[in-house]
């Protein structure tokens, strides 16, 4: 698929907690038939994008699979859900895209703020209604062991770049993920696609949402992953970079399955175990967690300064 700019646009996945038109959101996402990263048309992307794998202790098996973005050399922004109760953290950065692979760098340490779930417990947005969206601050830093040989990190949008009020030349947004096929399997790339606008979630004023275009779905096993927005005016300066504006956190929108469903109950062993798909995807606004952030790194290694790159400052 293409657009007249050249964007290939892609489908994503996601899991929900109710199957009704609009439901609770869950954690986003994976995408489906979309463009794959290596056609990155501002071609920075496979540089601060990050695979996350998180594991409650060394010989576990299983492991929460995220995405992320390096702000530094030595630093990852991510979803607070992806790391809650996880003992080992390592991220991977793309050394190659086709096929997939990573110079592969241990966290030292990492904090998740402590409103990731609107001071809930139990699992992730369980308890999550609109009217306490402003409660959600699903967002974490990691400090890795050492710095990237290859990564190039990305610079945070304007501290007064609002998602929600678009500047007067239409910013396109971007959002990325590992890609599925047709059934929703993982499939070894990753993929991103494109939106035009955001608007608050709730009565939120650092969580977002946005409408991924027509034919487009999101589904669970991406979140962390940015979203960067580039677009020419006088808050963000030419369409030839990523500018970091969010982390993704949850996936909403109207429920979809695969079309050859026969096939996909015998991929995935049984109905349920499908993952659901919507086409609205949500973001954390990385303004309001700059401070938070700051405060973090100087917690987790007060010897050592970090920086990171806001544009203007």
């Amino acid at each position: 698929m293409g657009s007249s700019a050249g964007l290939l646009l892609r489908k994503i996945c996601v899991h929900f907690a109710f199957v009704v038109s609009l439901i609770a959101p869950d954690a986003a996402s994976a995408m489906v038939d979309g463009t794959d990263l290596s056609n990155d048309p501002l071609g920075t992307a496979s540089g601060f994008l990050v695979s996350i794998e998180a594991r409650e202790s060394k010989g576990a098996d299983e492991y929460k699979k995220c995405l992320g973005a390096a702000i530094a050399l030595d630093l990852v922004v991510t979803a607070g859900h992806c790391l809650s109760g996880q003992n080992l953290v390592k991220v991977k950065f793309i050394s190659k895209l086709n096929p997939l692979k990573f110079e592969v760098i241990p966290a030292k340490d990492w904090a998740i703020h402590p409103m990731f779930n609107g001071g809930h417990e139990g699992r992730m947005y369980e308890n999550f209604k609109s009217a306490e969206a402003a409660d959600y601050h699903d967002i974490a830093v990691i400090l890795l062991r050492k710095p990237s040989q290859i990564g190039v990190p990305v610079s945070l949008a304007p501290m007064d770049f609002n998602p929600g009020i678009p500047p007067k030349a239409n910013p396109i947004y971007y959002s990325f993920g590992y890609g599925r096929n047709e059934l929703f399997v993982y499939q070894n790339n990753l993929e991103y696609t494109t939106f035009n606008y955001a608007l608050p979630l709730g009565n939120s004023e650092s969580w977002y949402k946005s409408k991924v275009p027509a034919g487009i779905l999101t589904c669970e096993g991406d979140s962390g992953a940015p979203v960067t927005v580039s677009a020419e005016d006088e808050y963000v300066d030419g369409r030839h970079i990523h500018y970091l504006i969010g982390i993704q956190a949850t996936v909403q929108g109207e429920r979809s399955n695969p079309k050859n469903i026969a096939a996909a109950i015998e991929q995935w062993g049984g109905s349920s175990k499908i993952p659901f798909c919507g086409d609205v995807v949500t973001f954390v606004d990385m303004r309001h967690h700059v401070d938070w952030i700051r405060e973090k790194l100087q917690e987790m290694d007060p010897k050592h300064p970090h920086s990171f790159s806001i544009y203007g400052e």
